[in-house]
Parts: C-alpha cells; structure tokens; sequence
C-alpha cells in the first residue's frame, strides 16, 4: 500500500467524521498564513512611505506590524488548540478501531505476533500518526496557502524578480526533491527502529 492509500483511508474512514472541527480548523490556517503574507505588503507601504518623506508611517507602520503579529498569534493558538482536538479526536476513533479488529482476530495471529509488536501498535505508531495529522495536515494546507500568498504578492510588487526566483527554485527543484527522499527514507527507518526498541522494552 503506498502513503497516499494511507491518508486518502485515515480520510475516509476518521477525519471525515469531523466536517464541524475541519471547517474550523481550514479558516485559522488561511488566517495565519494571510497574516504571514501580509508583512510584505507592510513592508512595501513603509519603504514607499519613508521614500515620499511621509511621517505618517512612522506611526503607522508599527501599528500595522504589531496588528498582523497579534493576529497570527491568536490564528495560531487557534489552529494549536482546534488541530489537537481533531487529532485527539481521531486518535480514540482509530484505538478503538484497533481494538475492536484485535479483539475479533484469530488465535493463531496473537500466536505469532509478539506482544510487545501489538503495545507499540497502540504507543508508539499512535504517536506517529498523531504528528502525522497535526503537523502533516497543518502544512499541506497552512504552507500551501502561504505559498500561494507569497507568489501573488511577489508578483504583485516585483513581476520580473518573482520569474528569476521561480527559475531558480525550478533548476533547484529536482536536488530538493532527491534530498526529500532521502530524508523520508531516513525517517521511515528511524521509526521502524524505534517501534522495534519499544516492543523489546514491552516485553522486558
């Protein structure tokens, strides 16, 4: 089974459950990263601003900044305290889920699995999981929507800059994406490693 097989029936079968936490949720990651994005065009007024000699921003200026940054803040808290709820929420769904298939299992598989291998199951790849939704999920959609944000504003005050960059970071792409993998190999097998270490421990 490949990864997105995973998400699409972590999807289906779990969060899904939840629209009310979801539609909460999309509305505070957009806000962070329209605060996130806002800087720039901040940052545009105060050069602008400071070059026509108008002593207005001065004033102006680090009241915008201050109001960006406490929005963030309160859409982040937001997304902190809605995201964990969700996973939690998922999390209890999937144990019991769990729970109820090893319960109904057949004796000759409890025979052959180790215990310690069923305890980390219920631990460690819960974990995993967990992170999964909370930091997975945040990215997919928050990062996205900031990028997209950062291009439209790019485009919007340098049309010429924004191509150069968007040519580099097309030449670069194919290296980032070699070292992504690389790096989610190594990840895979440092869980692999870890869920072993936490069934020798569950069963000593």
């Amino acid at each position: 089974m490949t990864s997105p097989h995973h998400i699409t029936r972590l999807w289906r079968d779990f969060v899904s459950r939840y629209p009310r936490d979801v539609a909460l949720l999309v509305p505070s990651l957009a806000l962070v990263a329209a605060a996130g994005v806002s800087y720039a065009f901040i940052l545009k007024y105060t050069t602008d601003g400071l070059s026509a000699g108008d002593s207005r921003v001065i004033v102006l200026a680090p009241l915008a900044v201050l109001a960006a940054a406490a929005l963030r803040a309160f859409a982040m808290w937001a997304q902190a305290v809605q995201s964990q709820e969700l996973a939690l929420k998922v999390l209890r769904d999937l144990q019991s889920a769990m729970f109820g298939r090893l319960t109904h299992a057949e004796y000759a598989r409890h025979a052959r699995e180790a215990p310690g291998a069923l305890v980390t199951r219920f631990t460690n790849d819960i974990n995993v999981v967990s992170e999964a939704i909370v930091r997975g999920g945040q990215a997919m959609i928050r990062d996205t929507l900031t990028l997209a944000g950062a291009i439209v504003s790019m485009l919007a005050l340098d049309w010429m800059l924004t191509a150069v960059v968007l040519g580099v970071f097309a030449f670069a792409g194919p290296a980032l994406s070699a070292i992504a993998k690389r790096a989610q190999r190594q990840t895979e097998a440092a869980q692999s490693q870890l869920g072993a270490l936490s069934a020798l421990l569950a069963e000593s």
